[in-house]
């Protein structure tokens, strides 16, 4: 049972929710007809209410008797039959009222039922019954001057579903209607405020808050905890992660679009911190967004362009420092922006969803490059989750092989435990399709994240790479040379090979030949280099253990 978290104190509902009949009233153009409706009902009962007051009239004044003395008096003029005919005039005019102010009624409701319906298809989205971007701006239009009127705070909390793109593409798209209409009755109960949420686009919705920037900061930490719990989907728990951006009104200035805006800067900042976290807007973040929209573009253009490169780093025997393959790393160095972060432009990449054209490329450059190493050399490729979970992913790995004639065997791809997480069953089919085809896989940073036991029995993996930060430490700390050496002993008896990263130290490398590692990398061996001075490289170091070889 999810959790239930409010976004305002109860006090203030009412007070709300009356002001919100008033927006409504306001913003929706079928006021006017239903306005007309009731124009026709009143209309029928001023025309009912009109007989009966000349027909009492008639009766109270005995006016029904001088008409009869009337008509005996001048009975050569036949007035009997005019009176007759005047009724029956009356009659039929009274019964030809009443039957077309009901036509009218019926039209008039005909009419805003259509119309209804059209307001309905405008301002509220299909899938959810909440209202759609154009419908909430209205709304928050209102809210703002409600809140300048009124000196009361107001926020607007943006929440994005993560990977939502994802749970698409692997569950189908029927699941994912499923959650987004959970996740609204679940926002609709735990609201008491109903009126000031709406669903903006795919996996995105908002929320109107009056209340003080602690209390919306807490009131967004509540939903994403809520979030984590999951929903019941045929059975099946499906645990959600998302990202939250609050902006809240700062002066009088502010309109919808303003708040909308920062809004959306601060779900971006939360997005880059990190899944399932939250930010409130500050005017740096403006600064930082444009500046990673600027890289954005111009990484795009790399991408297109091929103005990216690869460097690799060498990966060695731990016992005899034999060089058994390369780890494929991306640089980009922009003629403008000069040499950029990797940890920044493939964060860029996975949050614009450049990733995967950067990842194509990356993985068909490598296969490219290694083609001109010696047979006996492998090249490693990091792969992410969206990447991964393509379905045309084995295949495009099997096509690049083909093409540039590598054998599968010295292709060896490294994935993290993010890309088993989301869809387990797929992951296993990818790795088992992938082992069948001769490629090799790693587990990357073990050690971190979940580092799941589970992960090692039921993912077939060929590798181990133990994460650097049980390495730094390692010729410093015991704690780190026992966890290391479980870690050894626990692949080695799985039958996987272990590859130690960030090795700096000559003492860290000795430790590692003590506890048995199969395989190390770091600066100590060797840093990244180009594709050239790679190549260079290992035709030397291949060179060096020949002739080692001959004078042994």
């Amino acid at each position: 049972m999810l959790k239930e978290w409010t976004f305002s104190s109860r006090t203030n509902s009412s007070m709300l929710q009356g002001k919100a009949s008033q927006v409504d009233d306001q913003s929706n153009p079928l006021s006017t007809a239903d306005n007309k409706t009731n124009n026709l009902h009143w209309d029928l009962w001023v025309l009912l209410f009109f007989i009966v007051i000349c027909s009492a009239a008639a009766i109270h004044f005995d006016i029904f008797e001088e008409l009869v003395e009337l008509t005996e008096k001048y009975e050569k003029y036949q007035l009997d039959e005019v009176f007759t005919v005047l009724i029956c005039c009356s009659v039929f005019f009274l019964v030809f009222s009443i039957r077309r102010v009901h036509e009218l009624r019926s039209e008039m409701q005909h009419r805003l039922h259509i119309e209804k319906g059209l307001f309905q298809q405008a301002m509220f989205d299909e899938l959810t019954g909440l209202p759609n971007r154009r419908y909430f701006t209205a709304l928050l239009n209102q809210r703002i001057e409600w809140s300048h009127d009124n000196k009361q705070q107001l926020a607007l909390v943006l929440l994005d579903i993560s990977d939502f793109k994802l749970i698409n593409d692997i569950q189908g798209h029927a699941t994912g209607d499923k959650l987004l209409q959970a996740v609204a009755k679940f926002l609709k109960q735990s609201s008491p405020n109903q009126e000031y949420l709406a669903r903006l686009s795919g996996n995105e919705f908002a929320i109107i808050i009056n209340a003080e920037q602690l209390k919306v900061e807490l009131s967004a930490q509540k939903m994403l905890d809520s979030l984590t719990q999951g929903f019941l989907l045929k059975g099946e728990l499906k645990r959600l992660q998302a990202a939250i951006g609050i902006s809240c009104m700062s002066s009088e200035s502010d309109t919808a679009e303003e708040l909308l805006r920062t809004a959306n800067i601060a779900l971006h900042e939360a997005k880059r911190q990190g899944k399932h976290r939250y930010a409130q807007f500050v005017p740096i973040m403006d600064l930082k967004l444009r500046k990673r929209k600027q890289l954005e573009i111009a990484l795009r253009q790399a991408i297109n362009n091929n103005l990216l490169e690869l460097h690799y780093q060498p990966i060695f025997s731990c016992a005899e420092q034999k060089l058994l393959g390369y780890e494929a790393l991306c640089r980009w160095n922009d003629p403008t922006l000069g040499s950029v972060s990797p940890d920044i432009f493939i964060d860029i990449a996975e949050e614009t969803g450049l990733i995967e054209p950067l990842g194509r490329w990356v993985m068909r450059e490598a296969i490219r490059e290694a083609t001109a190493w010696p047979a006996e050399l492998f090249v490693s490729v990091n792969v992410s989750p969206k990447q991964f979970y393509r379905k045309s992913f084995v295949d495009s790995i099997s096509n690049a092989l083909r093409e540039h004639q590598l054998a599968a065997h010295r292709l060896e791809i490294e994935i993290t435990e993010n890309c088993l997480v989301l869809e387990p069953e797929s992951a296993s089919k990818a790795l088992f399709e992938l082992k069948e085809m001769g490629v090799s896989s790693a587990l990357d940073d073990f050690g971190t994240g979940y580092s799941s036991l589970s992960y090692l029995r039921n993912f077939k993996f060929d590798k181990l790479k133990i994460d650097r930060s049980f390495i730094e430490f390692l010729h410093l700390s015991d704690d780190d040379q026992m966890l290391v050496r479980a870690i050894i002993e626990m692949s080695s008896s799985l039958g996987m090979t272990t590859t130690a990263e960030g090795i700096e130290a000559a003492e860290q490398l000795q430790i590692l030949q003590q506890l048995g590692a199969h395989q190390v990398q770091g600066f100590l061996l060797g840093k990244p280099k180009n594709a050239m001075t790679t190549k260079q490289h290992c035709m030397s170091e291949l060179l060096s253990a020949h002739s080692a070889a001959d004078g042994d």
